[in-house]
């Protein structure tokens, strides 16, 4: 069975390298963290359980300048 698609992407996801970092866990520490190691040009995947912290963290990485966030729905994506 395939996995579903990853969530939307920051547009600077699309032109970094793969990510090789990835996050689980997007309450306000993880969140936080990730969008600083992104900010510092390191790609990184995140993942919640809770599809609208994805989607939070993937719009602040959006309105922080377009930062190499890669969000997914499915931990095995």
């Amino acid at each position: 069975m395939a996995s579903p698609a990853p969530a939307s992407t920051a547009v600077a996801a699309a032109n970094a390298p793969p990510p090789r970092i990835g996050l689980a866990g997007l309450a306000t520490m993880g969140q936080n963290l990730a969008l600083n190691i992104a900010e510092k040009g390191f790609p990184i995947s995140v993942y919640n359980r809770t599809a609208a912290k994805v989607d939070s963290t993937l719009s602040r990485a959006r309105d922080e300048g377009a930062l190499p966030v890669l969000g997914h729905r499915d931990p095995r994506g």
